[in-house]
């Protein structure tokens, strides 16, 4: 099939390699030329082409960001969403390499873009690479940073919001080692699912096969320790509690050999969660109970003080019923370093029907990060 047409920079010059990075929108396409130009330090440039209404392209604009330095490589990658404009530029600062993100944006589609911002790590080191491969989906960003952790590699997911930008995840290979390039191409659906490129992962297929890790962005936390404190465990245990399928885990309250006496259940359970800097946890748990009603509180542990905090209480019946609830200040349970949150829940019965207690079943308990 021959081409429809040809795009080339009206400027453009031997070794400006136009075109590593293209994406389009509607009738507009970005196209990079990240080293040009090559007699004036490389730090990169966009070129915009519109296509008229007779189905011609001509070029448009050409971007080169303010606060460039010599070799920046801008538009070893660009991205498109509406009337933003995002593109990588790995080797921000000249001599550094942190990488960087330019943002652009227009008013409307028949506008020229104007530079709205920059994006960076916190705590950027040399050799990063942070903007190698970029993808976005309506307010939500993915962008790579091939060469952090000797050359491991990560990516980072942003969220804008209002007028600024949050980082809320770091997306890293739990089997990655050093040179494995984890980030080397990116991909972001709608659905908030991630696909990440790790060239040189060695794996069955043998040294350097290659590897495409896939990361749920908005999946739950996930519950990796489970503990009964008072009371017994019965049945089940974290596979029953991370999808609503009526397998149950089931826990009996402690019995304290009198029937008018409280009957206690306490169940502690940790999990982890890549989302980073949320405003809220939300918990959601479905259950019943063998009983009339049993005065359910939920705490999470405050890793600034290291207690655990009551956030919501509810009594649970012998309907199922799912509870839902939404705790503000999410980072104060979230443990730096490792996103580890702790959450207990106690039970208590205080005139229960027999002396063997009541029984729980749990048919699913889920922590998120938003």
């Amino acid at each position: 099939m021959a081409p429809a047409a040809r795009l080339i920079a009206n400027d453009g010059a031997p070794c400006d390699l136009f075109g590593t990075g293209v994406d389009i929108e509607g009738d507009t396409v970005v196209a990079g030329a990240p080293l040009h130009p090559p007699a004036g330090g490389e730090p990169g440039a966009l070129y915009v082409f519109k296509r008229d209404g007779s189905g011609s392209w001509r070029q448009v604009q050409k971007i080169m960001a303010q606060g460039r330095t010599s070799s920046d490589s801008l538009g070893e990658d660009v991205a498109i969403e509406g009337n933003v404009l995002y593109a990588g530029a790995e080797s921000y600062p000249s001599g550094q390499r942190q990488g960087a993100v330019f943002v652009f944006e227009r008013p409307d589609a028949g506008s020229p873009f104007g530079q709205v911002g920059m994006l960076r790590l916190p705590n950027p080191g040399t050799n990063e690479y942070f903007g190698y491969r970029i993808d976005v989906v309506g307010d939500r960003l993915l962008a790579s940073a091939n060469g952090r952790y000797g050359h491991r590699g990560a990516a980072y997911v942003l969220e804008r919001q209002g007028l600024g930008w949050r980082l809320i995840a770091e997306l890293v290979a739990s089997d990655g080692v050093p040179l494995d390039q984890f980030g080397y191409d990116v991909a972001l659906l709608a659905d908030g699912t991630a696909f990440i490129g790790s060239i040189f992962n060695d794996n069955e297929n043998g040294e350097n096969a290659g590897a495409v890790y896939v990361f749920d962005l908005d999946c739950p936390a996930e519950i990796r320790e489970l503990a009964v404190l008072e009371g017994q465990l019965l049945s089940g245990g974290i596979p029953e509690l991370r999808h609503s399928d009526d397998s149950y885990l089931v826990t009996r309250a402690k019995v304290t050999g009198q029937v008018s006496q409280p009957h206690l259940m306490r169940l502690r359970l940790a999990a982890t969660t890549r989302r980073l800097n949320p405003d809220t946890i939300e918990i959601r748990v479905e259950g019943r109970i063998t009983d009339v009603s049993a005065q359910t509180t939920l705490f999470l542990r405050d890793w600034v003080t290291d207690d655990l905090v009551p956030v919501s209480q509810y009594p649970m019946t012998m309907e199922e019923t799912v509870r839902t609830f939404t705790v503000p200040n999410a980072s104060r349970f979230i443990r730096s370093g490792d996103g580890r949150i702790e959450l207990e829940v106690r039970q208590i019965v205080f005139f229960p029907f027999t002396l063997g207690g009541f029984r729980t079943y749990f048919d699913q308990i889920e922590i998120r990060a938003r």
